[in-house]
């Protein structure tokens, strides 16, 4: 007896089932990274609201890939028609969008939406035929390599290189400019505190600049800043502070400070202990209104970028703020005015990388990553692929 071919009607049912359980993933995904805490949002007022939801940048054209994606799995998975899909896919988007607007730790972008219309409108145009079982062979295939691969990486990537260190030695303390001086902080810093974990007292503190002579440490390590460029910067290194920053395996720095203006390029560094542009092993910057951390670490590079943690809305101009962070190499928390207000993690555990809660333990972040395999695997083996015999029957 002989496997019969598969007829039109039976593979065209399989295709649908395949791309109703694909829009579903995909919807669940663009939900999850629209929703999720990806940056922390001061409060703010009507007019900052209106004046984020007309801002455009590299970001909003993102948004028409899920767009055209959405829009052609919603037609070929409930046969719905080309415009009635466009305009279904749109309304939830903006849906989305809408919510963002009531969330602190997001925004809701008018750019975002433009992105989506061109999105739907794409996916419209798209051909529904194209979407067949062998397509979503090929499809479900990439998917579940491309996920185990990025949940191999990020395990890997979990146990390495997010803690403190090694530091470089030979850098000076720097506050409000850089080394050469040509991208100047704009504001002025009242006084700043950096101290570690191996010891309660601070490693520096430094009070009130003075009117004239050096500013000095009047508490911890005995360093003095002098007058430079725009700044104050240490006249040689600092090699006891890069030693105790070395030492701790958690780093808080405190500054009272206000800025003149949140139109600042960046970052433009309050306080940082570097060597010139490119090498540091802490700094605390502004980049127009947000807060940027950079510290050393066994990844980060000699310019300790990787990662950046940025905070937005932090700095208003002309407004003195009392800033608190701290951070461990992969992960940082922002205090403002002594209220904790955000906290950035850097791929440590999947809970983390997923911004998951907490209190659903690590367990849950390993179900949320490994899950999309579990539904990719059996989607390979519920919606009737064909046999690789009966796959050379016709197909849609």
């Amino acid at each position: 007896m002989t496997d019969e071919p598969i007829n039109q009607a039976d593979t065209a049912a399989a295709a649908a089932a395949h791309s109703r359980i694909a829009c579903v993933l995909a919807f669940g995904v663009v939900a999850y990274l629209t929703l999720k805490p990806f940056v922390t949002r001061m409060p703010v007022s009507i007019q900052e609201l209106l004046g984020a939801a007309f801002t455009y940048d590299r970001e909003t054209l993102q948004h028409v890939v899920p767009a055209a994606v959405l829009t052609l799995l919603v037609q070929a998975g409930w046969g719905i028609r080309r415009t009635p899909a466009a305009v279904l896919v749109l309304a939830a988007l903006c849906v989305l969008e809408v919510t963002q607007l009531f969330l602190e730790y997001r925004h809701g972008r008018l750019g975002d939406v433009a992105a989506q219309i061109i999105g739907v409108t794409l996916g419209a145009a798209l051909p529904v035929h194209a979407v067949t079982v062998r397509a979503w062979r090929r499809v479900w295939m990439v998917l579940l390599v491309g996920w185990g691969a990025l949940s191999i990486t990020l395990g890997i990537r979990a146990q390495f290189g997010h803690t403190l260190g090694p530091m470089g030695t030979g850098y000076r303390l720097v506050v409000g400019d850089e080394h050469e001086g040509g991208r100047p902080w704009l504001g002025q810093v009242h006084g700043f505190a950096i101290q570690t974990d191996v010891s309660p007292e601070p490693v520096v503190e430094f009070g009130p600049p003075p009117t004239d002579g050096p500013w000095s440490s009047r508490a911890g390590l005995s360093i003095d800043l002098h007058r430079a460029h725009a700044g104050w910067s240490s006249l040689e290194d600092v090699s006891a502070l890069c030693d105790a920053l070395d030492d701790g395996t958690m780093i808080d720095v405190t500054i009272d400070a206000t800025p003149f203006q949140t139109r600042q390029l960046g970052p433009a560094r309050l306080v940082t202990v570097s060597e010139g542009m490119s090498n540091r092993n802490l700094t605390i910057g502004q980049e127009g209104d947000a807060l940027v951390l950079r510290v050393r670490t066994r990844t980060s590079g000699l310019n300790a970028a990787r990662p950046q943690f940025v905070f937005p809305g932090v700095f208003r101009s002309l407004e003195r703020t009392s800033l608190h962070v701290r951070t461990d190499g992969g992960s940082a928390e922002l205090w403002v005015g002594g209220v904790r207000v955000a906290r950035h993690v850097s791929f440590k555990t999947p809970r983390d990388w997923l911004r998951l809660a907490p209190i659903l333990g690590d367990a849950a972040g390993v179900i949320a990553l490994f899950m999309p395999l579990g539904v990719a695997m059996a989607a390979l083996g519920i919606t009737g692929i064909p046999s690789r015999r009966s796959a050379l029957g016709p197909a849609v």
